[in-house]
């Protein structure tokens, strides 16, 4: 999605399949397993597009007006964060709503597991689990510096990784369920985490031209 287009390119080709111009796309967007395409508006509306054609279907309901995030889609859900009202949305595709929790700070990313979702908020800068089941917070975690970048998820595992003004990245493995520290990695060459792969039980990272390889626990191989 950009500068109110979404464009969609042939992975064999490089061509360009299909494209669809709203001046009110926002630059997230997502798509899910099923082949379908998410894209929320401005003005608080998500679009659900067919991937391979670009066919509008029927949307699934914003429950709020305003900016929203990037959707999280699951298998037959959708979440996304307010980012004007602080409230984290979560419904069934079809239109029904699940749940709806209001976080402390601005929602910045969030990422959504079996039952949890779990959202990292700025000013003040912290971690938040929210239960879907329960439809409430049940855990936050503070993290001190200013600048936080990305939520990964793996088993039973959350790797938070923030970049504070002195450059010294961080990366925090917490308990999905109770939000414990379970370790943390620190590297001064990291200047932005790009990816994280899971991949016989290591956890790799990736950042710019430096690698480091990770067990689970955090310890580096």
């Amino acid at each position: 999605v950009k500068n109110g287009a979404i464009m969609a390119l042939n992975t064999k080709t490089g061509e360009l399949a299909w494209q669809k111009l709203n001046e009110s796309f926002s630059q997230p967007w997502s798509v899910t397993s099923k082949g379908l395409v998410f894209v929320p508006e401005i003005i608080g509306v998500i679009h659900c597009f067919r991937a391979e054609t670009g066919d509008l279907l029927p949307s699934p309901k914003a429950f709020q007006a305003g900016r929203l995030s990037t959707p999280v889609i699951g298998v037959d859900d959708i979440f996304y964060a307010g980012l004007d009202t602080g409230l984290i949305v979560g419904g069934k595709l079809k239109g029904k709503r699940l749940m709806s929790v209001k976080v402390t700070g601005e929602p910045r990313h969030l990422i959504a597991d079996n039952d949890r979702v779990y959202v990292i908020c700025s000013t003040p800068h912290h971690v938040v689990a929210i239960s879907i089941k329960e439809g409430r917070a049940i855990w936050q975690h503070d993290l001190r510096n200013p600048v936080l970048e990305q939520l990964f998820i793996c088993g039973e595992r959350l790797y938070v990784h923030e970049t504070p003004l002195t450059l010294r990245n961080t990366l925090h493995i917490l308990h999905g369920a109770t939000g414990t520290l379970l370790a943390h990695f620190k590297n001064k060459s990291f200047h932005s985490i790009r990816s994280v792969a899971v991949n016989n039980g290591l956890f790799l990272v990736s950042a710019n031209c430096s690698l480091a390889l990770l067990n689970l626990h955090g310890a580096k191989q």
